[in-house]
């Protein structure tokens, strides 16, 4: 009898150390799972740096595209370079386009840059505004940029996208 009871607490034991060791495997497990998806919410950022050595000035391009399924994004275009900083963005001094994730772009020196990008609206639109001494030039077009995604570097043009390493 007496050894039938401490065969009962052995094998409750054991049971118990079965359970526990599932139980913290199974903790670890959901951790790993939940640090994993928490890595899909941070900022991936591409930034370019674009030198008027002519009047001392760099302006940034930066992309940035965020959310679990990378469905947030905006471009900025600064005298300050956003990629991979949690600076303010001051949308009287940069230019900022929300959800949208890519340009092209044309330096022409000593000073001006010329963007172009599509448009939500039914007619081209052009934006003047300057970054410090850059004059910017936007141009948005209402047709698709089928045209300049196939001949944007025969156009003398460069491409900035969220999606470009």
């Amino acid at each position: 009898m007496e050894n039938r009871k401490n065969k009962i607490k052995i094998g409750c034991g054991i049971i118990f150390i079965i359970v526990f060791i599932t139980l913290i495997v199974f903790i670890i497990r959901i951790y790993n799972d939940f640090s994993e998806l928490s890595d899909g919410f941070k900022s991936i950022d591409h930034s370019t740096a674009i030198e008027f050595k002519d009047i001392g000035q760099t302006v940034f391009i930066t992309t940035s595209n965020w959310g679990l399924l990378g469905q947030h994004s905006h471009i900025i275009i600064s005298d300050i370079d956003h990629a991979n900083k949690d600076i303010v963005i001051d949308k009287e001094k940069e230019i900022v386009f929300d959800e949208r994730c890519g340009l092209y772009y044309k330096a022409t020196y000593p000073d001006s840059l010329f963007v172009f990008m599509s448009s939500d609206s039914e007619e081209n639109v052009v934006i003047n505004k300057e970054i410090g001494l850059v004059k910017v030039n936007i141009t948005k077009y209402k047709n698709s940029m089928i045209e300049y995604y196939r001949n944007y570097k025969d156009l003398g043009l460069s491409l900035i996208s969220c999606y470009n390493e």
